[in-house]
């Protein structure tokens, strides 16, 4: 058993791994939302109890706990995520798609806001502004950049970017209409075969 020490002045509300467990997210009371990279290598119960059972009884603890922390070594601190100027508290947080952002709902019961941090560099890239209603609880859908959140009001809401197609990067020359139009074709316009032959002849 290994134990981490996060917060010196909060409590920790709440915690949530990423898909593939390489980092977890922490809520605490002192208003920090924090990511710790976690370690791949699994402990090895059976060094950890031989070095146990090889020592007495009276140093037999200390030296479990200093076997279990350097054959599972704690999960390192990565990344402290926060709101400075309002000081928001934190109803949940949860990790994008692809561990590249970070999302954090605000505990504010009159606020229905989104906050979305790039999870390497640290910045803020977006608040999100919804309904003047709390959150409840929120998600990131598992292959796209769709986030779902619920208000207190039981009121589920769906946040997705609009794709505007642009066929004009496909040809220089292509040219877009709001609506159809008439097009008349000249008599000798799409006539290809005939002036390929035509030049053969000449």
């Amino acid at each position: 058993l290994s134990t981490l020490h996060v917060s010196h002045s909060g409590t920790i509300k709440s915690i949530q791994f990423n898909k593939p467990g390489s980092h977890f997210l922490v809520i605490s009371t002192d208003r920090i939302i924090r990511v710790f990279k976690t370690f791949p290598n699994p402990p090895n119960s059976s060094s950890s109890s031989s070095s146990s059972s090889s020592n007495s009884s009276s140093s037999s603890s200390s030296s479990s706990n200093s076997s279990s922390s350097s054959v599972f070594p704690l999960p390192k601190l990565e990344k402290e995520f926060s709101d400075v100027v309002n000081k928001t508290h934190w109803k949940k947080c949860c990790f994008s798609y692809d561990n590249d952002y970070i999302i954090g709902g605000s505990a504010t019961k009159a606020q229905h806001n989104i906050y979305i941090w790039n999870r390497m560099y640290g910045s803020l890239q977006k608040i999100l502004e919804g309904p003047k209603e709390g959150i409840m609880d929120l998600c990131w859908h598992p292959v796209r950049s769709i986030i779902a959140s619920v208000s207190l009001a039981g009121v589920i809401y769906i946040w997705a970017t609009n794709a505007t197609e642009n066929w004009s990067a496909f040809a220089p020359d292509f040219k877009e209409l709001e609506e159809n139009e008439e097009y008349k074709e000249r008599e000798d316009e799409f006539d290809v075969g005939e002036k390929e032959g035509g030049r053969k002849e000449g």
